[in-house]
């Protein structure tokens, strides 16, 4: 099955009607920036999304990485309707929509010595 493009304004109102939104990048990715209510899923992971009658909503940064892997994310979602998140979170965040991000830092707190800037989400820094 071939995921289907959608807006993000289309991808609200779907969510609102139960789709499941799955952010398809890295972990460190999806804790620096998120969209509120996204699951995330890394493509090194993607089979093992749920199996249920749930459509699902797929999104990367701006697009890329799902346009590369659309036959996994296809066989992934065998079965229910996909979609896929026009542009990205790129996309919500040039248009103002609402978005996770984490305070970044260019000192550390003790949790994150070893990096340069702190992303650990915490407020000690």
């Amino acid at each position: 099955m071939d995921a289907s493009p959608l807006s993000s304004r289309n991808a609200r109102q779907a969510l609102d009607r139960g789709a499941r939104l799955v952010d398809i990048r890295d972990a460190d990715e999806h804790a620096r920036e998120r969209i509120p209510g996204a699951v995330n899923l890394p493509l090194n992971r993607i089979a093992a999304l749920p199996r249920d009658e749930c459509p699902v909503i797929f999104h990367c940064k701006s697009g890329m990485r799902r346009a590369a892997n659309a036959a996994a994310l296809a066989a992934a979602a065998a079965g229910v309707q996909a979609y896929i998140l026009e542009g990205g979170i790129d996309a919500r965040r040039s248009a103002g929509q609402p978005r996770v991000v984490a305070r970044s830092h260019s000192r550390s707190c003790g949790r994150c010595r070893s990096r340069r800037v702190c992303w650990c989400l915490r407020a000690c820094c």
